[in-house]
């Protein structure tokens, strides 16, 4: 059974978490992914939807081709990997089968731990910039710059 399910029927009470490691990785999973404000920016012909949550962008998609999925990796991928031990293709693994639940996608996709400095300021710039006021500084800061 894929986590994606056992997450579903645990909140349903019809799944037990095997240990507290599982049981974290859920909460990890239900804080980071649901509940997620959909962003959407069609006025610049990129159709590029950015999934947001507290004031960070946890992933975006390209609504004209469902084939790369961006996430962010400081918030999400490399949480995955740090903290719950996963290496590269079980977070891939993992991540694909969460963003292909939330966004509704049959097709395959391709996820990657990457976001663009240019993502960021567009979205910031053009869409965001009262209510994300530090979105801005957040992303330079992650990025060192």
């Amino acid at each position: 059974m894929n986590i994606v399910r056992k997450i579903k029927l645990e909140s349903l009470g019809y799944y037990v978490c095997k240990d507290n490691t599982e049981k974290e990785l859920f909460e990890f999973i239900k804080d980071n992914f649901y509940d997620l404000e959909k962003v959407e920016i069609p006025k610049f012909g990129n159709n590029i939807i950015y999934y947001i949550k507290n004031n960070a962008i946890i992933f975006s998609e390209n609504s004209n081709s469902y084939y790369l999925i961006k996430i962010n990796p400081s918030l999400i991928w490399w949480e995955l990997e740090n903290r719950f031990k996963f290496n590269y293709n079980e977070t891939r693994e993992l991540l694909t089968l969460i963003v292909k639940d939330i966004c509704n996608i049959k097709d395959d996709i391709y996820v990657t731990s990457y976001f663009s400095l240019m993502s960021f300021e567009y979205i910031y710039k053009l869409y965001h910039k009262e209510k994300y006021p530090n979105l801005l500084n957040r992303i330079l800061k992650f990025l060192k710059i």
